[in-house]
């Protein structure tokens, strides 16, 4: 005889029982990996990873970041700048050597020293920076490192592959209980931390480090520490700034059509994007303002809000012809010859998502304006637009 309730039995049968809540996870610190950062724009902020600080802060947990993940963003806008620069010489000298008869083109001067840009890069980031804590890169000698690479232990894969994020792994687990933290979440993308390693190492080391892929999943994280109280104000100036948002979707369209830019790489589609013919915002998807924005006190606040959006693309895809009915002797790839490999372009509707970011202007009623800063593409591989060295006024 069945010992479920008789409403619950029903719920069984349709595979309707609602799960437990997940337990509140309240960490001690968060500590930042090198890509969301870069996704966030570094040295400069995004409006979404302002608005995360603040919660953490708000929320009196330590905010973090490694000295090798300092490193890794440094050594990345430089590298970045330095690709850059070398196509935009190539592009320069082209010119020209195809003007050089009627037209005297002025060359690009020699990029600055690699210590001149890590010095600029680094007062750009000086305000960014404070916010954080700065670990201490882990005293581990080489000799364990060795063995965890040939035992795949930590982040370690097959080719000793992973030698940044063991070395990131350990400085944040050694940082953990030099300092007496039990719980705490590393921000990060990288699927070598969710290896079996590195969960067995976080498990021998006794602590609480909970692995979260981006910004949105770490606000979720943290937003269940809040009083019910604290969340339905919050969720009622969500509710503010969407109508605001919502009172600008002619600018908000005019914008995103004017200033995004994609890479043809992160659009997945079967064929070669040629050309972006249109871009039409569908629907606001989320908004998000900092937690400060509650205070109602009269100011200018950075903010953001997720958008879905139809793209209207003109690709070429391959076309091998269209086989033949299966008939007895006759192969089903027979087709006419000229049909074969051939390239058609065609125009094709896509759905994706873009983050924006905006100021709004906060009055005790409400948003009284709203001016649109950045329009972001979410592709696969999550590449931020570059901002470099954009200096503070």
């Amino acid at each position: 005889m069945s010992s479920i309730p008789a409403q619950d039995q029903f719920a069984v049968e349709s595979g309707s029982v609602s799960q437990p809540p997940e337990p509140i996870f309240k960490p001690d610190a968060v500590y930042f990996d090198t890509n969301p950062l870069i996704a966030a724009g570094w040295p400069n902020a995004s409006a979404q990873l302002l608005s995360v600080m603040q919660l953490i802060e708000k929320l009196s947990v330590q905010t973090c970041v490694p000295e090798i993940v300092q490193q890794e963003l440094e050594e990345h806008r430089i590298r970045e700048l330095g690709e850059q620069w070398n196509a935009a010489e190539s592009a320069v000298k082209r010119l020209a050597k195809n003007t050089e008869s009627f037209l005297n083109v002025q060359r690009l001067p020699p990029l600055p020293s690699k210590e001149i840009l890590r010095s600029e890069l680094r007062k750009v980031a000086a305000d960014l920076t404070a916010r954080f804590r700065s670990v201490p890169t882990t005293q581990k000698p080489l000799s364990e490192f060795l063995t965890l690479a040939i035992n795949r232990g930590a982040t370690f894969k097959e080719g000793g592959h992973g030698f940044q994020d063991a070395v990131i792994l350990c400085s944040v687990l050694d940082h953990m209980k030099s300092t007496g933290q039990s719980s705490a979440c590393l921000v990060s993308k990288d699927a070598a931390f969710q290896s079996v390693g590195a969960q067995e190492m976080i498990r021998t080391a006794s602590v609480a480090l909970k692995i979260v892929g981006d910004f949105n999943d770490l606000e979720k994280l943290l937003q269940r520490s809040l009083t019910s109280f604290v969340l339905e104000l919050l969720a009622d100036e969500q509710k503010i700034l969407r109508t605001a948002i919502e009172g600008h979707f002619g600018e908000l369209q005019s914008f995103v059509k004017a200033n995004l830019e994609i890479e043809p790489s992160e659009i997945e589609v079967y064929g070669t994007v040629k050309r972006l013919l249109e871009v039409k915002v569908v629907a606001i998807e989320e908004v998000h303002a900092p937690i400060d924005a509650m205070d109602r006190a009269t100011k200018w606040i950075k903010v953001f809000a997720e958008l879905k959006v139809l793209l209207t693309l003109e690709v070429e895809r391959y076309y091998s012809g269209e086989p033949d009915k299966l008939r007895v002797g006759r192969a089903v790839y027979s087709v006419e010859p000229l049909l074969r490999n051939a390239i058609r372009q065609e125009v094709i509707a896509h759905e994706a998502a873009v983050n924006i970011e905006a100021e709004a202007f906060r009055t005790e009623n409400g948003y009284t304006d709203v001016k649109f800063t950045t329009a972001r593409f979410v592709g696969k591989s999550l590449r931020p637009l570059l901002e470099i060295f954009k200096r503070k006024t």
